[in-house]
């Protein structure tokens, strides 16, 4: 559990306790009192465990394979140099039947761009005066 989970679980035990108000927790941990009644009921049911997100862990249902990512980001190397992510999600939708958004194309881009950066930066160069020995 975060530190964050920890102290919220504190708070609700307390309201669970009657040591402390659902408002006043509310205004503590910035949300809405209903939420903390959700929260505390979660507590109640499941123990400790019921203030961490159900879905933690999981892959997200809007994932995108990674197969299918690096075999768009090749035909955008090739294929589609010097498209911008509008007009290469179309093609790739036209020619390839890949449906991926532009907004995708531009995040995959830009990762993959700073990715190549930082390995480049980090990959260790022979220093001229060791090459001479």
């Amino acid at each position: 559990m975060s530190l964050e989970e920890l102290r919220r679980v504190s708070l609700i035990r307390k309201v669970l306790d009657g040591e402390m108000t659902q408002v006043v927790a509310a205004g503590i941990l910035g949300m809405c009192e209903r939420q903390v009644r959700r929260i505390a009921r979660r507590v109640r049911k499941h123990g400790d465990e019921g203030v961490i997100h159900r879905l933690r862990g999981r892959r997200s249902h809007k994932a995108i394979d990674g197969g299918l990512r690096r075999r768009v980001i090749r035909l955008c190397r090739t294929r589609y140099e010097g498209f911008g992510p509008t007009l290469a999600s179309e093609k790739l939708r036209e020619l390839d039947g890949i449906e991926v958004s532009r907004e995708t194309l531009r995040g995959w881009r830009n990762l993959s761009t700073i990715l190549r950066h930082w390995a480049l930066a980090f990959t260790v160069q022979p220093s001229p005066a060791s090459s001479l020995w």
